[in-house]
C-alpha cells in the first residue's frame, strides 16, 4: 500500500506509549497500516480514505482509553514510497508548530501551518518592535475575546458562523469586534487589517 496515496501521523501521547500503540493496532487491525514507536513518538503511515476522520478517532480513543493529553500531526499526503521520510519531517514540523503557537484541538495538519511557520521565521526584531506596540494590550484580553479572535479566522472572518460556533448573539460578536478595533486599531472585519493582526496575534501567542 505504501506504493498508493498514504497519510503520516506523528502522535505525542503523554501515557504509556506501548499502549497507545496497542490501542491503534486494534482500531486497524484489518487495515492498511505500519505503526511503530520512534523516539518519543508513534508514527503511523497508513492508506486513509478520510484521514481527518480517522485521525480525530483515533486521538479521542488513546485519549478516553489512557486518560492522557494527545497531540496529532499529519503531513501532506505520500505519492511516492520516497517521500516517507520528507513527510516525516512535515509531519514533525507541523507537531512543534502546533505547540508552540498553542493551535487548538491538538490535531495538527502541515498544509494548515504555512502562517505558524511564516511567523516562526520572521526575523527577531520585526517580532519585538510589534511586541513592543501590542503584547500588553493582547495581554489584557480574557478568555472571551482570545477564542473570538481564533473562531472569527477558523470561519474566515464569517460573522454569523463565528456567532454560532461561540453560542453568541451577533451583536454580542460584533461588540466584541468593536472592542477589539478600539484596543488595537485593527478591524479584522477588513481582510487587509486581519492579515496584519493575525501575523501579530501569532507571534504573541509564540512569545506567550
Amino acid at each position: 500500500f505504501l506504493l498508493k496515496k498514504c497519510s503520516l501521523l506523528i502522535i505525542n501521547a503523554d501515557g504509556d506509549k506501548i499502549e497507545a500503540l496497542d490501542i491503534i493496532n486494534k482500531l486497524y487491525e484489518n487495515f492498511e497500516m505500519i505503526g511503530v514507536i520512534y523516539k518519543d513518538d508513534i508514527v503511523i503511515i497508513g492508506s486513509f480514505d478520510d484521514v481527518c476522520e480517522h485521525v480525530n478517532g483515533i486521538r479521542e480513543s488513546i485519549m478516553s482509553d489512557l486518560y492522557c493529553k494527545c497531540c496529532i500531526s499529519v503531513s501532506n499526503s505520500i505519492n511516492d514510497y520516497k517521500d516517507i521520510r520528507k513527510s516525516y519531517f512535515e509531519a514533525l514540523e507541523s507537531m512543534a508548530l502546533g505547540k508552540k503557537f498553542g493551535i487548538k484541538d491538538g490535531i495538527y495538519y502541515y498544509k494548515n501551518t504555512l502562517l505558524e511557520k511564516i511567523v516562526y521565521n520572521l526575523k527577531s526584531d520585526v517580532k519585538d518592535e510589534l511586541m513592543c506596540k501590542f503584547k500588553d494590550i493582547l495581554s489584557e484580553f480574557d478568555k472571551d475575546m482570545i477564542l473570538t479572535i481564533q473562531e472569527f479566522f477558523k470561519c474566515e472572518l464569517n460573522i454569523s458562523n463565528t456567532a454560532k460556533r461561540l453560542y453568541i448573539h451577533r451583536n454580542t460578536l460584533i461588540y466584541r469586534l468593536n472592542k477589539l478595533k478600539k484596543d488595537t486599531g485593527f478591524d479584522i472585519r477588513n481582510f487587509h487589517e486581519a492579515v496584519i493582526f493575525i501575523v501579530i496575534f501569532y507571534i504573541w501567542k509564540e512569545k506567550k
